[in-house]
């Protein structure tokens, strides 16, 4: 329950990205890009740091692990794309569920 903290450098980097359309569920992990929606803005992180917070999911018999879910923030990261920038000093991005 404890958050990993992953500091916002070289090599990790976010992206904030802006589209044309509606995204898709499965746009994101797709082998091949889809041609739409089409990215019409995108502001790069600089420093700031992801936190995940994982927690176990049990089955009905509250002993067997199934799977993780992961709480995702982003903290005190600053966006910018060379024109225009914003900050957050923390933003919930998520849960994202893994099965075992």
């Amino acid at each position: 329950n404890e958050p990993r903290i992953i500091p916002i450098t070289d090599p990790v980097s976010v992206i904030y990205r802006i589209y044309n359309g509606t995204i898709p569920n499965t746009f994101m992990c797709s082998a091949i890009a889809a041609a739409t929606p089409v990215v019409i803005n995108e502001w790069a992180a600089s420093g700031g740091t992801i936190e995940v917070t994982t927690i176990e999911r049990f089955d009905l018999d509250e002993t067997t692990v199934i799977g993780y879910t992961h709480s995702i923030k982003l903290r005190n990261v600053n966006f910018s794309n060379g024109t225009n920038s914003f900050s957050f000093e923390e933003y919930f991005f998520g849960n994202y569920q893994t099965n075992n």
